[in-house]
């Protein structure tokens, strides 16, 4: 339903639970050929595209106002969540990945290669809240910026992958990780050892004085 344009390829199935909502004239939802969609939420005012052969069970939800691109033959299984909150950010799975419970939020491009394995872990391109102890001030730098992940990346489960980084080809990300710089091609890594990573001063302003912080956008520097 909505005012943009659904493209229903050949032989799929849709299940009762399934709805796919266009926000605005100029979007567009295309599903390929023999997908099966099992409880798939779409709400968007960009563009959702999938390939041929989609099998999602479990439950997958798609919202935003970017670019969300699906490759063939893609496995979704547990709950999924994908929000392209940036107009101009494109989540791309690649072909043939199995994603069992992603997270993403996207204010930039978020790539997954292809015949990737994805376990419960969450893909964050912003840090949402600034580190700087003045954080309530609107001129509060909020980092962000893109993630890669190359074809052939295994992800275990309760892995959260942070902004600006590379996952190289081949590697392996081990349990409960937090993946704060690139990986290298052909290795695997595991963030397990608790430590601070920096130490924080006292704030210069009352945090009452300044407006909330939910009053600018997640781009401003």
């Amino acid at each position: 339903m909505g005012p943009g344009r659904v493209v229903i390829g050949d032989r799929c199935i849709l299940d009762g639970n399934c709805r796919i909502i266009t926000r605005t004239a100029e979007s567009v939802v295309e599903l390929g050929a023999d997908c099966t969609l099992n409880d798939l939420s779409i709400e968007t005012s960009g563009d959702v595209l999938f390939g041929s052969d989609v099998d999602v069970r479990g439950s997958l939800r798609i919202e935003g106002i970017g670019l969300v691109v699906i490759g063939d033959g893609c496995r979704f299984r547990s709950s999924g969540a994908i929000n392209a909150a940036g107009a101009e950010a494109t989540v791309n799975i690649g072909r043939e990945c199995y994603l069992n419970g992603i997270d993403v939020f996207a204010t930039e491009d978020v790539s997954i290669g292809e015949r990737c394995i994805v376990g419960t872990c969450s893909f964050m391109t912003t840090d949402f809240h600034s580190s700087d102890p003045d954080r309530w001030l609107p001129s509060a730098v909020t980092g962000h910026g893109p993630i890669v992940v190359e074809s052939n990346v295994w992800i275990a489960s309760r892995v959260v992958i942070l902004k600006g980084v590379t996952i190289g080809r081949d590697s392996v990300v081990s349990v409960a990780t937090v993946v704060r710089t690139d990986v290298p091609r052909g290795v695997m890594v595991s963030s397990h050892e608790q430590r601070i990573v920096k130490t924080l001063g006292a704030a210069t302003v009352d945090p009452a004085s300044s407006p909330p912080w939910w009053q600018r956008s997640v781009h401003d520097d």
